[in-house]
């Protein structure tokens, strides 16, 4: 049974892409399959270049989770208001935390790949693009210093090539992976 389930986080990994990104700017980093900072709006006035599209997602919720927590799920099972601590080696199988307790990061939107792509580096144009008024929306309430990174885990184009067509949108203590969350975002 463990080696079913490990064999399913190899496979699950080799399916996914992440993104992190801080809220305050950052340079560019390597686009790999782990997380690397990349360059995000630090302007709360500045416009979004692309108008994210609501998912028709049955996994999405406006309030946190009611199931049991410290448990491992694909990333595309996480719904708004989930929070988690950061997969190792930015993998798609992320640990479910209380939201009351130290966790990296809490879901603030999903939404739901459609289209026709080739590559990746598509889906993660449109993934980042999906994302990023809901990080501006969800920046803006929080209080000065909560949260000041980004995350955005996506299929890889096997995975959505498999089905995988889901985008997890959510905010992190920081792009280092230095701090915590301790409580729900506002």
């Amino acid at each position: 049974m463990a080696a079913i389930i490990a064999g399913g986080a190899v496979a699950l990994a080799a399916v996914v892409g992440v993104i992190v990104v801080a809220t305050s700017g950052g340079d560019k980093g390597n686009q790999g399959d782990g997380p690397h900072p990349t360059p995000s709006p630090s302007s709360s006035s500045e416009t979004p270049t692309a108008s994210p599209t609501p998912a028709d997602d049955p996994f999405e919720s406006n309030s946190p989770s009611p199931t049991a927590t410290d448990r491992k799920i694909p990333f595309f099972q996480i719904k708004k208001g989930d929070c988690f601590n950061l997969p190792v080696g930015g993998g798609g199988t992320n640990e479910v935390k209380s939201c009351y307790s130290p966790h990296d990061a809490e879901v603030v939107a999903t939404h739901q790949l459609t289209g026709s792509y080739t590559t990746s580096s598509e889906i993660q144009e449109q993934a980042s693009s999906l994302c990023r008024l809901d990080w501006q929306l969800a920046v803006k309430r929080q209080p000065p210093g909560t949260a000041e990174g980004t995350y955005v885990q996506f299929p890889k184009i096997s995975g959505y090539n498999m089905g995988i067509k889901t985008v997890s949108c959510s905010l992190i203590g920081n792009r280092t992976n230095t701090k915590k969350l301790t409580k729900p975002l506002s």
